[in-house]
């Protein structure tokens, strides 16, 4: 038994995070063969075409580098090139499915588990991917459930190999007064998703295109109105949904406008949160359906107590604009 899984096993999640620093200390020799075969997978899925001009031109790798590289991904049977054209084998599809799979985990062990932000959960992914052996990726499956889908909404490969597709339409291709479910957030280029993450939108959130040119798109996430400009609202992908499944926020209140002694039940918490700050939410009670009342609030301060199933919970002010509420006239004794 592997020490990862151990230290999972016996202090969870967090506890890993110190072994996945030791882990980059470590250099694995096939790192720029595993950036190479993410490369051409990614292409393939993409249903385009891969040169090694192409390959050379998209890492940041030496024209050496990258020859090396070509020619040992041939010497294993991972790569063939045919008529200038680079493809994948069966045998190099399985390893990149592989490193995609421990990438994905990785993300959603730092967005669910750790207050790492989300601009950094790829970079930090990037790194681990390299690392972790396959007894490590399925130990770190197991403790996050065996999930399906990283935080940005993609596939997480199974353990047998098998990457379910990706449905939904970008964003921009949503009619005016459609609703929507973000069910994907591509976070690369870095530049383009850091202008997301600016508008603090995340997988899962339901959105309605309020206008659009061929510049920006305005539309609600939520119940906030945000605007971006249509290269960023191109990497968000949506499913349409029937306002039968909308999640009405038209007469709902921010958790934090609610005044001292009024009391709302929970509609919704926003995709915002998740990881530590949202299994905390959970664990306090804070979760649809709940009553909160407020029980004071400090003039001047930044954090606002409220009563949650006969406990006291207090609140950054922050924290509470994330809760939205329907006024209840009045709380049962």
């Amino acid at each position: 038994m592997s020490l990862l899984f151990i230290v999972l096993f016996l202090f969870g999640l967090g506890a890993a995070l110190y072994l996945f620093s030791l882990s980059r200390q470590k250099q694995n020799p096939d790192q720029k063969l595993e950036d190479c075969l993410k490369w051409l997978f990614k292409r393939t899925r993409e249903n385009r075409t891969s040169t090694v001009a192409e390959l050379k031109a998209a890492l940041p790798l030496s024209e050496e580098e990258i020859n090396n590289c070509l020619a040992e991904l041939k010497r294993r049977g991972w790569v063939v090139e045919q008529t200038g054209l680079l493809s994948l084998t069966p045998s190099g599809t399985s390893d990149a499915l592989r490193i995609i799979r421990a990438h994905r985990l990785a993300e959603l062990h730092l967005a669910d588990q750790t207050a790492v932000s989300e601009t950094e959960w790829h970079t930090r992914a990037e790194e681990w991917e390299h690392h972790l052996d396959p007894e490590q990726v399925e130990a770190l499956s197991a403790t996050l459930g065996h999930p399906t889908h990283d935080p940005h909404g993609d596939p997480i490969p199974t353990r047998t190999g098998r990457l379910f597709s990706r449905k939904g339409v970008p964003l921009p291709e949503l009619e005016v007064d459609q609703w929507g479910r973000i069910i994907h957030i591509e976070d690369e280029p870095e530049e383009v998703f850091e202008r997301i993450a600016k508008e603090n939108l995340f997988a899962g959130m339901q959105v309605k295109i309020l206008d659009k040119s061929s510049e920006m798109i305005r539309f609600i996430a939520e119940s906030a109105v945000r605007s971006l400009d249509v290269e960023a609202a191109s990497n968000l992908f949506v499913v349409k949904i029937p306002r039968e499944e909308v999640i009405d926020l038209s007469q709902a209140r921010r958790l934090s406008e609610l005044l001292p002694g009024e009391a709302g039940k929970i509609v919704l918490v926003s995709k915002a949160y998740r990881g530590l700050e949202r299994r905390r939410f959970m664990d306090l009670g804070l979760l649809p359906g709940s009553i909160v009342q407020v029980a004071f609030e400090n003039p001047g301060s930044h954090t606002i107590a409220y009563e949650v199933k006969g406990t006291l919970v207090a609140l950054r002010r922050e924290q509470a604009d994330q809760i939205f509420v329907e006024a209840v006239k009045e709380v049962a004794a």
